[in-house]
Protein backbone atom coordinates (compact mmCIF):
# COMPACT_ATOMS: atom_id res chain seq x y z
CA UNK A 1 0.00 0.00 0.00
CA UNK A 2 2.88 2.37 0.73
CA UNK A 3 4.28 1.73 -2.76
CA UNK A 4 0.86 2.49 -4.25
CA UNK A 5 0.66 5.74 -2.28
CA UNK A 6 4.18 6.79 -3.28
CA UNK A 7 3.87 6.07 -6.99
CA UNK A 8 0.16 5.70 -7.65
CA UNK A 9 -0.33 9.11 -9.28
CA UNK A 10 2.56 8.62 -11.72
CA UNK A 11 1.13 8.05 -15.23
CA UNK A 12 3.57 5.18 -15.92
CA UNK A 13 2.59 3.26 -12.79
CA UNK A 14 0.00 1.00 -14.35
CA UNK A 15 1.31 -2.52 -13.85
CA UNK A 16 3.02 -4.45 -11.07
CA UNK A 17 4.91 -7.71 -11.37
CA UNK A 18 4.41 -9.65 -8.14
CA UNK A 19 7.34 -11.71 -6.80
CA UNK A 20 8.77 -13.13 -10.02
CA UNK A 21 10.85 -16.32 -9.80
CA UNK A 22 11.07 -16.35 -6.00
CA UNK A 23 9.03 -19.49 -5.51
CA UNK A 24 11.61 -21.64 -7.27
CA UNK A 25 13.47 -22.13 -3.98
CA UNK A 26 10.41 -23.17 -2.00
CA UNK A 27 10.73 -26.45 -0.11
CA UNK A 28 8.80 -28.52 2.39
CA UNK A 29 9.50 -27.35 5.92
CA UNK A 30 9.28 -29.14 9.23
CA UNK A 31 9.63 -26.21 11.60
CA UNK A 32 7.09 -25.67 14.34
CA UNK A 33 5.12 -23.04 12.43
CA UNK A 34 4.55 -25.29 9.41
CA UNK A 35 3.85 -28.39 11.48
CA UNK A 36 1.21 -26.51 13.42
CA UNK A 37 -0.29 -25.00 10.25
CA UNK A 38 -0.73 -28.43 8.69
CA UNK A 39 -2.16 -29.90 11.91
CA UNK A 40 -4.70 -27.10 11.95
CA UNK A 41 -5.62 -27.84 8.33
CA UNK A 42 -5.64 -31.64 8.35
CA UNK A 43 -5.90 -32.61 12.01
CA UNK A 44 -2.84 -34.81 11.65
CA UNK A 45 0.96 -34.69 11.30
CA UNK A 46 2.94 -34.47 8.07
CA UNK A 47 3.22 -37.81 6.26
CA UNK A 48 6.68 -39.16 7.02
CA UNK A 49 7.21 -40.29 3.41
CA UNK A 50 7.37 -36.71 2.12
CA UNK A 51 10.89 -35.32 2.19
CA UNK A 52 10.84 -32.95 -0.80
CA UNK A 53 8.40 -30.78 -2.74
CA UNK A 54 8.81 -32.67 -6.00
CA UNK A 55 6.97 -35.84 -5.02
CA UNK A 56 7.38 -39.37 -3.72
CA UNK A 57 7.99 -42.52 -5.76
CA UNK A 58 4.99 -44.84 -5.57
CA UNK A 59 7.18 -47.88 -6.28
CA UNK A 60 8.93 -47.31 -2.96
CA UNK A 61 5.76 -46.98 -0.89
CA UNK A 62 4.72 -49.96 1.20
CA UNK A 63 1.41 -51.62 0.29
CA UNK A 64 0.69 -49.18 -2.54
CA UNK A 65 -2.40 -50.32 -4.53
CA UNK A 66 -1.51 -52.54 -7.48
CA UNK A 67 -4.12 -50.76 -9.62
CA UNK A 68 -2.44 -47.42 -8.80
CA UNK A 69 -5.77 -45.88 -7.86
CA UNK A 70 -5.76 -44.04 -4.53
CA UNK A 71 -8.21 -42.30 -2.23
CA UNK A 72 -8.83 -38.64 -2.92
CA UNK A 73 -7.67 -37.87 0.63
CA UNK A 74 -4.60 -40.10 0.55
CA UNK A 75 -2.32 -38.63 3.28
CA UNK A 76 0.60 -37.93 0.93
CA UNK A 77 -1.59 -36.43 -1.79
CA UNK A 78 -3.48 -34.34 0.75
CA UNK A 79 -0.28 -32.89 2.14
CA UNK A 80 1.31 -32.12 -1.23
CA UNK A 81 -1.92 -30.57 -2.50
CA UNK A 82 -1.97 -28.35 0.60
CA UNK A 83 1.72 -27.49 0.27
CA UNK A 84 1.47 -26.38 -3.37
CA UNK A 85 -1.71 -24.32 -2.94
CA UNK A 86 -1.48 -22.98 0.61
CA UNK A 87 1.27 -24.50 2.72
CA UNK A 88 4.43 -22.84 1.43
CA UNK A 89 2.82 -19.43 1.89
CA UNK A 90 3.74 -17.88 -1.43
CA UNK A 91 0.27 -17.76 -2.96
CA UNK A 92 -1.07 -15.97 0.10
CA UNK A 93 1.76 -13.45 -0.02
CA UNK A 94 1.19 -12.85 -3.74
CA UNK A 95 -2.47 -12.09 -3.00
CA UNK A 96 -1.59 -9.69 -0.18
CA UNK A 97 0.88 -7.76 -2.35
CA UNK A 98 -1.64 -7.73 -5.20
CA UNK A 99 -4.24 -6.11 -2.92
CA UNK A 100 -1.72 -3.62 -1.58
CA UNK A 101 -0.49 -2.23 -4.89
CA UNK A 102 -4.03 -2.17 -6.31
CA UNK A 103 -5.10 0.18 -3.54
CA UNK A 104 -4.05 3.01 -5.86
CA UNK A 105 -7.06 2.06 -7.97
CA UNK A 106 -5.54 1.80 -11.44
CA UNK A 107 -2.81 -0.86 -11.31
CA UNK A 108 -3.17 -4.36 -12.69
CA UNK A 109 -0.90 -7.13 -11.46
CA UNK A 110 0.73 -10.18 -12.96
CA UNK A 111 2.87 -13.11 -11.84
CA UNK A 112 5.42 -15.21 -13.71
CA UNK A 113 6.67 -17.88 -14.29
CA UNK A 114 3.32 -19.26 -13.23
CA UNK A 115 3.57 -22.84 -14.53
CA UNK A 116 6.95 -23.55 -12.98
CA UNK A 117 5.14 -25.85 -10.58
CA UNK A 118 2.93 -28.96 -10.72
CA UNK A 119 -0.41 -28.90 -12.55
CA UNK A 120 -2.54 -27.42 -9.80
CA UNK A 121 -4.29 -24.08 -9.36
CA UNK A 122 -3.22 -21.10 -7.29
CA UNK A 123 0.06 -19.83 -8.76
CA UNK A 124 0.31 -16.10 -8.26
CA UNK A 125 -2.50 -16.04 -5.75
CA UNK A 126 -5.09 -13.42 -6.65
CA UNK A 127 -3.15 -11.50 -9.31
CA UNK A 128 -5.05 -10.24 -12.33
CA UNK A 129 -2.86 -11.94 -14.94
CA UNK A 130 -0.73 -15.07 -14.91
CA UNK A 131 2.15 -15.36 -17.34
CA UNK A 132 5.13 -17.49 -18.28
CA UNK A 133 8.23 -17.14 -20.42
CA UNK A 134 9.46 -19.74 -22.88
CA UNK A 135 12.68 -20.42 -24.72
CA UNK A 136 11.86 -21.25 -28.32
CA UNK A 137 14.31 -24.12 -28.74
CA UNK A 138 14.18 -26.91 -29.70
CA UNK A 139 10.57 -26.51 -30.92
CA UNK A 140 9.09 -22.98 -31.04
CA UNK A 141 5.56 -24.43 -31.23
CA UNK A 142 5.92 -25.56 -27.62
CA UNK A 143 5.39 -21.98 -26.50
CA UNK A 144 1.72 -22.76 -27.11
CA UNK A 145 1.82 -25.53 -24.54
CA UNK A 146 2.76 -23.08 -21.80
CA UNK A 147 -0.10 -20.86 -22.95
CA UNK A 148 -2.52 -23.79 -22.74
CA UNK A 149 -1.20 -24.65 -19.26
CA UNK A 150 -1.83 -21.07 -18.14
CA UNK A 151 -5.42 -21.29 -19.36
CA UNK A 152 -5.79 -24.61 -17.56
CA UNK A 153 -4.48 -23.04 -14.36
CA UNK A 154 -6.85 -20.09 -14.68
CA UNK A 155 -9.81 -22.44 -15.23
CA UNK A 156 -8.83 -24.62 -12.27
CA UNK A 157 -8.56 -21.62 -9.94
CA UNK A 158 -12.04 -20.37 -10.83
CA UNK A 159 -10.72 -16.79 -10.72
CA UNK A 160 -10.93 -16.23 -14.47
CA UNK A 161 -7.42 -14.78 -14.48
CA UNK A 162 -6.23 -13.40 -17.79
CA UNK A 163 -3.23 -14.94 -19.53
CA UNK A 164 -0.12 -13.27 -20.93
CA UNK A 165 2.81 -14.94 -22.72
CA UNK A 166 6.50 -14.01 -23.01
CA UNK A 167 9.07 -15.11 -25.58
CA UNK A 168 12.71 -15.10 -24.52
CA UNK A 169 14.85 -13.11 -26.94
CA UNK A 170 17.86 -15.00 -25.67
CA UNK A 171 19.07 -18.53 -26.24
CA UNK A 172 21.39 -20.43 -23.96
CA UNK A 173 24.42 -20.96 -26.16
CA UNK A 174 25.23 -24.17 -24.29
CA UNK A 175 21.94 -25.64 -25.47
CA UNK A 176 21.74 -24.26 -29.01
CA UNK A 177 25.23 -23.56 -30.38
CA UNK A 178 27.79 -25.18 -28.07
CA UNK A 179 31.42 -24.86 -29.02
CA UNK A 180 32.42 -27.96 -27.06
CA UNK A 181 35.67 -29.84 -27.49
CA UNK A 182 37.44 -29.29 -30.80
CA UNK A 183 40.88 -29.73 -32.25
CA UNK A 184 43.32 -26.80 -32.01
CA UNK A 185 42.68 -24.34 -34.80
CA UNK A 186 39.30 -25.81 -35.67
CA UNK A 187 36.48 -23.25 -35.94
CA UNK A 188 32.80 -24.12 -35.82
CA UNK A 189 30.35 -22.18 -38.00
CA UNK A 190 28.83 -20.13 -35.19
CA UNK A 191 32.12 -19.25 -33.46
CA UNK A 192 32.99 -16.45 -35.84
CA UNK A 193 31.28 -13.77 -33.73
CA UNK A 194 31.58 -13.38 -29.96
CA UNK A 195 32.54 -16.98 -29.18
CA UNK A 196 32.42 -16.31 -25.43
CA UNK A 197 28.77 -15.29 -25.46
CA UNK A 198 26.80 -17.41 -22.99
CA UNK A 199 23.41 -16.03 -24.12
CA UNK A 200 22.89 -15.36 -27.82
CA UNK A 201 20.08 -13.85 -29.90
CA UNK A 202 17.01 -15.89 -30.82
CA UNK A 203 16.81 -16.79 -34.52
CA UNK A 204 14.30 -14.66 -36.50
CA UNK A 205 12.33 -17.67 -37.77
CA UNK A 206 11.96 -18.99 -34.24
CA UNK A 207 10.70 -15.56 -33.18
CA UNK A 208 8.07 -15.64 -35.94
CA UNK A 209 6.93 -19.18 -35.21
CA UNK A 210 6.64 -18.44 -31.49
CA UNK A 211 4.52 -15.35 -32.11
CA UNK A 212 2.04 -17.07 -34.40
CA UNK A 213 1.80 -20.01 -31.99
CA UNK A 214 1.03 -17.92 -28.93
CA UNK A 215 -1.39 -15.47 -30.56
CA UNK A 216 -3.37 -18.42 -31.89
CA UNK A 217 -4.52 -18.76 -28.27
CA UNK A 218 -6.75 -16.10 -26.64
CA UNK A 219 -3.94 -14.44 -24.67
CA UNK A 220 -4.33 -10.86 -23.51
CA UNK A 221 -0.73 -9.72 -23.73
CA UNK A 222 2.69 -10.50 -25.17
CA UNK A 223 6.12 -9.79 -23.73
CA UNK A 224 9.74 -10.13 -24.81
CA UNK A 225 12.83 -10.37 -22.59
CA UNK A 226 16.49 -9.79 -23.41
CA UNK A 227 17.03 -6.26 -24.74
CA UNK A 228 20.82 -6.64 -24.81
CA UNK A 229 20.56 -9.57 -27.21
CA UNK A 230 18.27 -7.63 -29.52
CA UNK A 231 20.36 -4.52 -30.25
CA UNK A 232 24.04 -3.53 -29.92
CA UNK A 233 24.80 -1.94 -26.56
CA UNK A 234 27.91 -0.38 -25.01
CA UNK A 235 27.67 -2.67 -21.97
CA UNK A 236 26.30 -5.99 -23.24
CA UNK A 237 26.60 -7.97 -20.00
CA UNK A 238 25.69 -11.65 -20.19
CA UNK A 239 23.19 -11.21 -23.05
CA UNK A 240 24.92 -10.69 -26.40
CA UNK A 241 23.74 -9.27 -29.70
CA UNK A 242 24.60 -11.98 -32.24
CA UNK A 243 21.90 -11.74 -34.94
CA UNK A 244 21.15 -8.48 -36.77
CA UNK A 245 17.93 -9.68 -38.42
CA UNK A 246 16.00 -10.47 -35.25
CA UNK A 247 15.14 -6.89 -34.23
CA UNK A 248 13.79 -5.93 -37.71
CA UNK A 249 11.65 -9.09 -37.74
CA UNK A 250 10.22 -8.28 -34.30
CA UNK A 251 9.47 -4.72 -35.44
CA UNK A 252 7.72 -6.05 -38.54
CA UNK A 253 5.62 -8.50 -36.49
CA UNK A 254 4.51 -5.76 -34.10
CA UNK A 255 3.66 -3.29 -36.88
CA UNK A 256 2.11 -5.71 -39.39
CA UNK A 257 0.44 -8.23 -37.08
CA UNK A 258 -0.04 -7.07 -33.51
CA UNK A 259 -1.06 -3.45 -34.10
CA UNK A 260 -3.78 -4.17 -36.70
CA UNK A 261 -4.92 -7.55 -35.35
CA UNK A 262 -4.40 -7.04 -31.61
CA UNK A 263 -7.83 -5.57 -30.74
CA UNK A 264 -9.61 -8.34 -32.62
CA UNK A 265 -7.42 -11.08 -31.17
CA UNK A 266 -8.13 -9.84 -27.63
CA UNK A 267 -11.87 -9.80 -28.24
CA UNK A 268 -12.33 -13.22 -29.88
CA UNK A 269 -13.34 -15.86 -27.33
CA UNK A 270 -11.81 -19.32 -27.30
CA UNK A 271 -13.37 -22.35 -28.93
CA UNK A 272 -13.80 -25.38 -26.67
CA UNK A 273 -11.98 -28.31 -28.21
CA UNK A 274 -13.42 -31.79 -28.53
CA UNK A 275 -10.01 -33.10 -27.46
CA UNK A 276 -8.82 -32.65 -23.86
CA UNK A 277 -5.27 -33.22 -22.61
CA UNK A 278 -5.04 -34.22 -18.94
CA UNK A 279 -2.12 -33.11 -16.80
CA UNK A 280 -2.42 -35.18 -13.63
CA UNK A 281 -1.23 -33.61 -10.39
CA UNK A 282 -1.66 -36.98 -8.68
CA UNK A 283 0.68 -38.68 -11.14
CA UNK A 284 3.16 -35.85 -10.84
CA UNK A 285 3.23 -36.28 -7.07
CA UNK A 286 3.48 -40.09 -7.07
CA UNK A 287 5.41 -40.84 -10.27
CA UNK A 288 7.62 -37.76 -10.49
CA UNK A 289 6.12 -36.50 -13.72
CA UNK A 290 5.45 -32.99 -14.99
CA UNK A 291 7.16 -30.39 -17.14
CA UNK A 292 7.29 -27.60 -14.52
CA UNK A 293 7.24 -25.00 -17.29
CA UNK A 294 10.19 -26.35 -19.26
CA UNK A 295 8.07 -28.94 -21.14
CA UNK A 296 11.00 -31.03 -22.31
CA UNK A 297 9.58 -34.49 -21.53
CA UNK A 298 7.44 -37.13 -23.16
CA UNK A 299 4.12 -35.47 -22.37
CA UNK A 300 5.30 -32.31 -24.15
CA UNK A 301 6.15 -34.33 -27.24
CA UNK A 302 2.64 -35.81 -27.20
CA UNK A 303 1.24 -32.27 -27.16
CA UNK A 304 3.64 -31.28 -29.96
CA UNK A 305 2.63 -34.27 -32.07
CA UNK A 306 -1.01 -33.20 -31.71
CA UNK A 307 -0.06 -29.82 -33.17
CA UNK A 308 1.66 -31.49 -36.13
CA UNK A 309 -1.50 -33.52 -36.64
CA UNK A 310 -3.53 -30.26 -36.64
CA UNK A 311 -5.51 -31.36 -33.57
CA UNK A 312 -6.41 -28.47 -31.28
CA UNK A 313 -6.53 -29.61 -27.66
CA UNK A 314 -7.39 -28.05 -24.31
CA UNK A 315 -5.12 -28.86 -21.39
CA UNK A 316 -7.12 -29.56 -18.24
CA UNK A 317 -6.13 -30.17 -14.63
CA UNK A 318 -7.72 -32.77 -12.37
CA UNK A 319 -9.51 -30.01 -10.45
CA UNK A 320 -11.33 -28.88 -13.59
CA UNK A 321 -12.11 -32.44 -14.67
CA UNK A 322 -13.78 -33.11 -11.31
CA UNK A 323 -15.63 -29.80 -11.34
CA UNK A 324 -16.82 -29.68 -14.95
CA UNK A 325 -16.52 -33.26 -16.19
CA UNK A 326 -15.86 -34.12 -19.83
CA UNK A 327 -19.17 -33.21 -21.42
CA UNK A 328 -18.66 -32.30 -25.08
CA UNK A 329 -15.25 -33.92 -25.24
CA UNK A 330 -14.75 -36.78 -27.65
CA UNK A 331 -11.15 -37.66 -26.81
CA UNK A 332 -9.05 -37.51 -23.64
CA UNK A 333 -5.27 -37.66 -24.12
CA UNK A 334 -3.53 -39.00 -20.99
CA UNK A 335 0.28 -39.13 -21.14
CA UNK A 336 2.12 -39.98 -17.92
CA UNK A 337 -1.08 -40.66 -15.96
CA UNK A 338 0.45 -43.40 -13.81
CA UNK A 339 -1.48 -42.79 -10.57
CA UNK A 340 -5.00 -41.38 -10.30
CA UNK A 341 -7.56 -40.80 -7.58
CA UNK A 342 -10.75 -42.80 -7.36
CA UNK A 343 -12.93 -39.81 -8.19
CA UNK A 344 -10.90 -38.95 -11.32
CA UNK A 345 -11.03 -42.57 -12.49
CA UNK A 346 -14.79 -42.70 -11.89
CA UNK A 347 -15.45 -39.53 -13.93
CA UNK A 348 -13.29 -40.72 -16.82
CA UNK A 349 -14.70 -44.27 -16.81
CA UNK A 350 -18.27 -42.98 -16.83
CA UNK A 351 -17.49 -40.66 -19.76
CA UNK A 352 -15.76 -43.49 -21.62
CA UNK A 353 -18.82 -45.73 -21.23
CA UNK A 354 -20.83 -43.03 -23.00
CA UNK A 355 -18.54 -43.09 -26.02
CA UNK A 356 -15.49 -41.06 -25.03
CA UNK A 357 -12.13 -42.30 -26.28
CA UNK A 358 -8.90 -42.43 -24.26
CA UNK A 359 -5.50 -41.99 -25.89
CA UNK A 360 -2.75 -43.02 -23.48
CA UNK A 361 0.72 -44.50 -23.18
CA UNK A 362 2.00 -47.64 -21.47
CA UNK A 363 2.09 -45.82 -18.11
CA UNK A 364 -1.69 -45.40 -17.81
CA UNK A 365 -3.24 -46.23 -14.44
CA UNK A 366 -4.29 -49.92 -14.86
CA UNK A 367 -7.86 -49.23 -13.73
CA UNK A 368 -8.49 -47.49 -17.06
CA UNK A 369 -8.09 -48.97 -20.53
CA UNK A 370 -6.95 -46.86 -23.47
CA UNK A 371 -8.81 -46.99 -26.78
CA UNK A 372 -5.64 -45.86 -28.57
CA UNK A 373 -2.27 -46.86 -27.10
CA UNK A 374 0.81 -44.80 -27.94
CA UNK A 375 4.36 -45.88 -27.14
CA UNK A 376 6.54 -43.39 -25.31
CA UNK A 377 10.04 -42.42 -26.38
CA UNK A 378 12.88 -40.31 -25.07
CA UNK A 379 14.69 -37.69 -27.09
CA UNK A 380 18.32 -38.44 -27.91
CA UNK A 381 19.34 -34.83 -28.64
CA UNK A 382 19.66 -35.67 -32.32
CA UNK A 383 17.42 -33.12 -34.00
CA UNK A 384 16.47 -34.99 -37.19
CA UNK A 385 15.83 -38.30 -35.43
CA UNK A 386 13.85 -36.70 -32.60
CA UNK A 387 11.67 -34.73 -35.01
CA UNK A 388 11.02 -37.88 -37.04
CA UNK A 389 9.73 -39.59 -33.90
CA UNK A 390 7.37 -36.70 -33.17
CA UNK A 391 6.04 -36.71 -36.74
CA UNK A 392 5.57 -40.47 -36.64
CA UNK A 393 3.57 -40.09 -33.43
CA UNK A 394 1.46 -37.40 -35.14
CA UNK A 395 0.26 -40.03 -37.61
CA UNK A 396 -1.45 -41.86 -34.75
CA UNK A 397 -3.56 -38.74 -34.16
CA UNK A 398 -4.79 -38.27 -37.73
CA UNK A 399 -8.13 -39.89 -36.92
CA UNK A 400 -8.85 -37.58 -33.98
CA UNK A 401 -11.37 -34.71 -34.31
CA UNK A 402 -9.85 -31.82 -36.28
CA UNK A 403 -12.46 -29.13 -36.00
CA UNK A 404 -11.38 -26.19 -38.14
CA UNK A 405 -14.72 -24.57 -38.95
CA UNK A 406 -16.30 -21.99 -36.68
CA UNK A 407 -19.99 -21.75 -35.84
CA UNK A 408 -19.66 -19.22 -33.01
CA UNK A 409 -21.76 -16.22 -34.14
CA UNK A 410 -19.81 -13.78 -31.93
CA UNK A 411 -16.51 -14.77 -33.54
CA UNK A 412 -17.99 -14.62 -37.06
CA UNK A 413 -19.44 -11.15 -36.46
CA UNK A 414 -16.18 -9.76 -35.05
CA UNK A 415 -14.09 -11.19 -37.89
CA UNK A 416 -16.48 -9.75 -40.51
CA UNK A 417 -16.33 -6.32 -38.85
CA UNK A 418 -12.55 -6.49 -38.81
CA UNK A 419 -12.53 -7.44 -42.50
CA UNK A 420 -14.78 -4.52 -43.38
CA UNK A 421 -12.56 -2.10 -41.43
CA UNK A 422 -9.36 -3.19 -43.13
Amino acid sequence: MSVAKAYGDHPAFTTALIDTEVRDSTQVSFNAVDVEAYKKFAGTDFPAEVTAKWSVDWTKLKDFPTDRMIEDEHPILKYLRWFWTVGDGWNGLHTALHKGVKSSGKVWTFFDPAVRQPSISGAGGGVDVISHWTYSYPDPQKIGMCADQLFAMSAASGKNQRVMKMTQLIWYRSQTAPIGNKAPGEVVAWEDHDPEAAYITIAPMHLKEALWTKISRPIQGIMYHGWQSLVPTESPGAYRFTHSNTAPVLKQLIHDVIEPLGPTLMAIPDERSEVAFLESFTSQMFARRGGYGSNMGWEADVWLALQHAHVQTDIIFEETLLKNGLSGRKVLVMPFCDVLTKSVVARIADWQKKGGKIVADEFLCPTLKADVVIQSFKREEKAAEDKAKVLELAKAFNSLPQKVSCDNPEIITRVRKFGDAT
